[in-house]
C-alpha cells in the first residue's frame, strides 16, 4: 500500500491514543531526508540486474577474464614496512555497500578498520588498526590541495612505538596499484576497471566470505564505484546492468570466467 494512502486511511478513522497525523508526516519527511542525504554521500552504487535479451549473446565481448585471477587481488594493492613487518594494504566494502573497510595483512594476520568518517584520517588520532593485543598501525592522511591525488600521502606508523617506524604511500600510487590488480576495459569509450572484492562482515570484525564485483571509473576526485554481489550471477545465465551510462551484459560461465558485453547506451531514467 502506498504510504500516502495509508496515512489518509488513518486520518479518516477514529483517533488512536498516541497517534498524530502531523507527527506521522514529520517522521516520514525525516526518513526521506536522511535517505536522500545518505544517497548523496554514497561511494558505492549497487547494481540492479534485469534479464538479458535474445541478441545479447551475439555482441562481442568487451571483457573476458578468469574470476580466480581477480578474486581478492586488490587486498594487496600497496605495502608498508612497519616495525620489521611488511603489511599489505587494501580495502573492502561492507555488505550494504555503505562504505569501505581498510584491510591490512601480514603473514596469516588480517585486520580490518572502518574508514568512515574519512575526517578521521586528518585527525591526530588517525585510523587505528587493532589486533587481539591492541593497536598495531595508525594511518593519517597528509592532504595536498595543489595535487590532491599524486601529492596526498597516507602515513603509517607503529601504533605501539609511535613515530619510531613509519612508511607512506601517495594516493596516486594507490590508484595505479589498484589498476594493476584489476582488469581494465572500455565500454562506449568509457574506461572502466573491474575488481572482485571480499566483503566485510557486520561490524568489520573479519571478512564475511561473500564477494562483490566492482566496476570502477577512475576520474581523480570524481572516481566512482558500482557493485554487484558475485553470488547474484548464476552460471551461464546472462544478466543486464546499467552502469556509467552503458547497458552491460554480464555472464559468469560454468568454467568460472566473467564475460562482459557492451549493449549500448543505458535507457534514460
Amino acid at each position: 500500500m502506498k504510504i500516502w494512502l495509508l496515512l489518509l486511511l488513518l486520518a479518516a478513522g477514529p483517533a488512536r491514543a498516541g497517534f498524530r497525523l502531523e507527527e506521522a508526516f514529520a517522521d516520514l519527511s525525516k526518513a526521506a531526508a536522511e535517505a536522500a542525504k545518505k544517497e548523496k554521500k554514497r561511494r558505492i552504487f549497487p547494481l540492479a540486474t534485469v534479464p538479458s535479451l535474445p541478441g545479447d549473446a551475439a555482441l562481442p565481448a568487451a571483457f573476458d577474464a578468469p574470476l580466480a585471477e581477480l578474486r581478492d587481488a586488490a587486498l594487496s594493492a600497496v605495502s608498508v614496512d612497519i616495525a620489521g613487518r611488511t603489511w599489505s594494504v587494501g580495502a573492502v566494502p561492507d555488505a550494504e555497500y555503505d562504505d569501505f573497510f581498510l584491510v591490512v595483512t601480514s603473514g596469516g594476520e588480517r585486520l580490518l578498520a572502518a574508514l568512515a568518517p574519512l575526517k578521521r584520517f586528518l585527525s591526530n588520532g588517525g585510523v587505528v588498526v587493532s589486533g587481539e593485543d591492541g593497536p598495531v598501525l595508525r594511518l593519517n592522511a597528509r592532504i595536498s590541495l595543489l595535487h590532491p591525488i599524486n601529492g596526498t600521502s597516507v602515513v603509517a606508523v607503529d601504533a605501539a612505538g609511535g613515530l619510531k617506524t613509519r612508511d607512506s604511500f601517495t594516493v596516486g600510487e594507490l590508484v595505479e596499484a589498484l589498476k594493476s590488480k584489476g582488469r581494465g576495459f572500455k565500454a562506449g569509450g568509457v574506461e572502466l576497471h573491474l575488481f572482485v572484492l571480499p566483503e566485510a562482515a557486520e561490524g568489520g570484525s573479519a571478512l564475511s566470505g561473500e564477494r562483490s564485483i566492482f566496476l570502477t571509473r577512475f576520474d581523480g576526485m570524481k572516481s566512482k564505484g558500482c557493485a554487484l554481489r558475485e553470488s547474484a550471477l548464476a552460471p551461464d545465465v546472462a544478466v543486464r546492468v546499467a552502469a556509467y551510462g552503458r547497458m552491460l551484459v554480464l555472464l559468469k560461465t560454468a568454467d568460472d570466467r566473467l564475460l562482459i558485453r557492451d549493449a549500448g547506451p543505458a535507457p534514460a531514467r
